[in-house]
């Protein structure tokens, strides 16, 4: 969540980003210890932690997977359990049929639908980063685990002959994304569910803020018959709670 954080600045009147000055020498970079205006253009961790003498191979290894976050949409912090077990309860899972999971991620909400669900559903999760896909695969081997995207839904249906969702549940972070990539993975979801059936999707409350994240509360509230929104989970770090929305 660090881009809808220094997003703000263009939002709240008080909100001021200010960062470290650095000196770029080819993967290395040099602190010159002085405060600028503005936010940083990237992250500088993993440079921080080979200042701080860290092993080699454990630098060389969080770069590989932070060009592999990076090359496909990122994702703000995972949920906490508790807001994860909201999501999935708040889904009514237990009476559906075909449930699909957009965004396994770490695999927070993946096991708790796995634990939740009945014996008899059937159960997929789509997860576009290969890197948590293979992590999920090793984990979690039961889970039928899809490396593809949240538009390919219509897609993936048909692979397993399989007609219509009565669940979705998303882990995908609707308010970092721009309004086109949103109306692309919204709307197969919409159309792929039953009549009556539910879309369940976090949301962190910082997103409010962000026209993004305004712009998909209006969104929901267009193409389904009911959007509710759950308590505020304040002990998730950053506070978290959940629409539920009925088709």
């Amino acid at each position: 969540h660090y881009h809808e954080l220094t997003a703000l600045e263009n939002t709240l009147p008080g909100v001021k980003n200010y960062n470290i000055a650095i000196k770029a020498r080819g993967e290395d970079i040099i602190f010159l210890r002085k405060i600028i205006p503005g936010g940083a253009d990237r992250s500088y961790g993993i440079e921080v932690a080979k200042l701080a003498g860290l092993p080699e191979a454990v630098v060389k290894r969080s770069r590989e997977i932070l060009e592999e976050l990076e090359s496909t949409a990122g994702r703000p912090a995972p949920l906490l359990a508790e807001p994860a077990a909201d999501q999935v309860s708040l889904g009514s899972l237990r009476e559906a049929e075909v449930i699909v999971e957009f965004g396994a991620g770490t695999g927070v909400m993946t096991k708790e639908i796995e634990r939740c669900r009945s014996a008899n559903s059937h159960f997929f999760s789509i997860e576009q980063n290969p890197t948590l896909v293979e992590i999920l695969r090793q984990e979690l081997p039961q889970v039928d685990l899809c490396c593809q995207s949240a538009a390919d839904l219509p897609q993936l249906l048909r692979e397993r002959q399989l007609t219509k969702v009565q669940a979705i549940v998303s882990g995908l972070p609707w308010a970092a994304f721009p309004d086109k990539l949103q109306d692309e993975l919204l709307q197969p979801a919409v159309d792929s569910l039953v009549t009556g059936g539910r879309f369940v999707t976090f949301a962190y409350l910082q997103g409010l803020l962000l026209p993004s994240g305004r712009h998909f509360a209006h969104k929901i509230g267009r193409v389904f018959k009911e959007v509710r929104k759950s308590r505020i989970i304040w002990n998730n770090l950053p506070p978290a709670f959940v629409y539920v929305c009925t088709k």
